[in-house]
């Protein structure tokens, strides 16, 4: 998500590269990070960050301010950085998700934030993104720049400085900015029953109640309910279909 937002458009992060403007990237400094991320797919080029447990979910501490940001389930698509830029490795969509996975959630709590008088009540958006609150659009940029320099310092990645420069350029375009005050983006970007559904029976089969870190509201809670049946399908169909493919039994699951 955070690559239709802003880094789809490499040729503007490219031209400000080249132009030798400052970029977030140079004044970021090193943030720290716990723990992996969990991404799902749920259909065609489209996933689903899943946080994890309570102490065991992924969340990083910006240097600035200390602030420590704990992305809940969301839509993502990594940095959808345009195909003929995946040729080079540093231009990864998923090469640097920790950063990718927070500047989305900075971005989907302001469109919610933009939109909460024609969105419900129901989905309880303050607490939701009550870590993202206040965030400007400088230092949505500034904190995926020191996400990646956290990640190249704890050598999660090869160091390149020259990508990341260009990416939270990238983000702190014009063209970003513009896309920073767009309203009616909440409602598309809530994750729907149906895919809380399957990703929660995915996890724990449906029971109990999905973690707290997943910032869902009851109300979504009890939508995602109604969908549990269809999940149970869904995801026993896509299990089948994997086992197959592992066993070289082609169709052997096609419904």
């Amino acid at each position: 998500m955070v690559g239709r937002n802003c880094v789809r458009n490499l040729v503007c992060g490219l031209l400000i590269g080249l132009a030798g403007c400052a970029t977030p990237y140079l004044e970021a400094g090193f943030g720290r990070i716990n723990r992996p991320i969990d991404v799902v797919w749920v259909g065609s080029d489209k996933f689903i960050y899943v946080p994890g447990p309570e102490g065991r979910n992924f969340g990083f501490e910006t240097a600035r301010t200390g602030r420590i940001i704990e992305p809940g389930l969301m839509y993502t698509d990594g940095g959808s950085i345009p195909r003929f830029a995946q040729v080079f490795k540093p231009f990864s969509p998923w090469g640097y998700a920790p950063a990718f996975i927070v500047h989305d959630w900075i971005f989907y709590g302001r469109y919610c934030e933009l939109d909460a008088g024609s969105t419900m009540a129901a989905y309880e958006d303050g607490r939701r993104f009550a870590d993202v609150k206040g965030i400007t659009f400088h230092e949505s940029a500034v904190i995926l720049a020191e996400v990646i320099k956290t990640i190249e310092d704890n050598q999660q990645v090869a160091l390149h400085k020259f990508p990341g420069r260009l990416i939270s350029g990238a983000v702190d375009s014009v063209f970003a900015a513009a896309l920073w005050e767009t309203s009616g983006q909440c409602w598309r970007l809530r994750v729907s029953p149906m895919h809380i559904a399957m990703v929660w029976y995915r996890y724990n089969g449906g029971k109990g109640n999905p973690p707290k870190t997943w910032k869902l509201s009851p109300y979504e809670i009890r939508e995602a309910q109604r969908h549990l049946a269809w999940a149970s399908r869904a995801v026993g169909s896509l299990t089948r279909r994997d086992r197959g493919t592992r066993q070289g039994v082609v169709g052997a699951s096609e419904e």
